[in-house]
């Protein structure tokens, strides 16, 4: 079995003794790192989670009475750290999906134990990313990130039009990052078992289907914000550069020959690295906006100010996300340091991390719009030289500015 990282405390919730038997016969040898309780009821469960901190919670889906979405659905409002796993045996479309809010992740039943452990692990490491408990409270309990109300009606208006094409759905979704986050999400779980990361709106309507998707945006519970004119421009603006510097990561990437793997985690990390920033601006506006006017008085950079005012930065807040999301490793670690990619030490190879850093820096030089959400004073402090040296491309900035230009 997979090697623990550290002790912690895990719920298992199954309505079947059977099944609550055998994870107690697999899990026996955990005991030294886990502290497990099982319990065969929501009503127990619920009981459970009100009076015991838990670190994960793995519930069944179906089970009579208060089943696996009701229990994660006060679990998030109880214990919003706690990482939330539904386990899914059958498909009941409409019922796996009031599961896609409350739980970060979805598990086909029967569940593999060795992957469960390893995804376990990898959220104990994730955790350490974000320092700041408060920030992870408000991140694990969100059931999706912020989206428009304006987007969220115009997306509910084409999906009741029956003439409503394919390409028109993926549009109104990509245009959205708490959208197209929330599909992405859902198409990349482990229930799907999908072979390659789907990293497209598109991608994921043409696997899914247009009526699981119609019921994904239909069913799912989404965070709807309203917001002011301004507001609403700034944050079309970062769904629109989020979206560009997915589609630009992709173009380098296989200009400079990555690999598929490598250029799918590019992709997907360019289009999700800042969704901790919509978060940020959606959930702590006044904070929000006290860091982006020492941003405009030129006294310290974007990271900076984010850290001064919350604790940590939206890169941060997005590596945690996607990593409770259960993105791969790469993809969590391209995100959090994809502004400082030098922090993790000398760079020996080319890599996801130095595609969406450059991605996002140059996405960044070459657009028109206007940059209130993201300025910074110095160019050159956009690109990490350090790391950019390291990986020999420090000579060809120009040449990738020229690229995005034509993207």
């Amino acid at each position: 079995m997979p090697e623990i990282v550290k002790k912690c405390s895990v719920l298992f919730v199954d309505d079947e003794e059977n099944i609550l038997q055998g994870i107690r016969r697999l899990t026996r040898s955990l005991r030294n790192q886990w502290t497990i309780d099982f319990c065969s009821s929501g009503e127990r469960a619920l009981t459970l989670i009100k009076t015991k901190s838990y670190d994960v919670i793995v519930s069944d889906m179906r089970m009579p009475g208060i089943d696996g979405a009701d229990v994660l659905t006060v679990a998030a409002e109880v214990a919003p750290e706690s990482l939330r796993i539904i386990l899914s045996g059958y498909a009941d479309q409409n019922q796996l999906i009031r599961a896609v809010g409350p739980a970060h992740q979805i598990f086909s039943k029967p569940c593999d134990l060795d992957e469960l452990i390893r995804e376990v692990n990898r959220f104990l490491r994730v955790k350490e990313i974000l320092p700041t408990l408060e920030l992870r409270a408000l991140v694990s309990s969100l059931s999706s990130v912020p989206v428009l109300s304006e987007h969220y009606s115009a997306l509910i208006e084409l999906l009741d039009d029956p003439r409503a094409t394919k390409n028109q759905i993926s549009e109104a979704v990509s245009s959205d990052l708490g959208l197209s986050s929330q599909l992405l999400r859902l198409v990349n779980s482990s229930y799907f078992s999908v072979p390659n990361k789907i990293e497209k709106c598109s991608q994921a309507i043409d696997l899914l289907g247009l009526e699981t998707v119609r019921a994904t945006m239909l069913l799912s519970k989404f965070n709807v914000t309203n917001a002011s004119e301004d507001s609403i421009k700034e944050i079309e603006l970062l769904a629109n550069r989020s979206l560009k510097i997915g589609c630009f990561a992709r173009r380098l990437s296989q200009t400079l020959g990555l690999d598929a793997d490598q250029t799918s985690d590019a992709s997907s990390a360019g289009l999700l690295c800042h969704i901790g920033t919509a978060i940020l601006r959606a959930d702590m506006p006044e904070k929000f906006r006290n860091a982006m006017l020492d941003v405009e008085r030129g006294e310290c950079s974007i990271l900076e100010a984010e850290r001064k005012h919350f604790g940590a930065t939206h890169a941060e807040l997005s590596a945690y996300l996607v990593g409770l999301w259960g993105f791969s490793n790469t993809v969590v670690e391209t995100i959090a340091h994809h502004h400082a990619p030098s922090t993790l030490g000398p760079a020996k190879e080319l890599s996801a991390l130095t595609i969406v850093h450059i991605a996002q820096a140059t996405v960044h030089l070459v657009d028109t719009t206007p940059p209130n959400l993201f300025a910074d004073c110095d160019t050159m402090k956009r690109f990490d030289v350090r790391h950019l040296t390291d990986v020999h491309l420090i000579d060809r900035l120009d040449e990738f500015c020229q690229l995005a230009e034509s993207s």
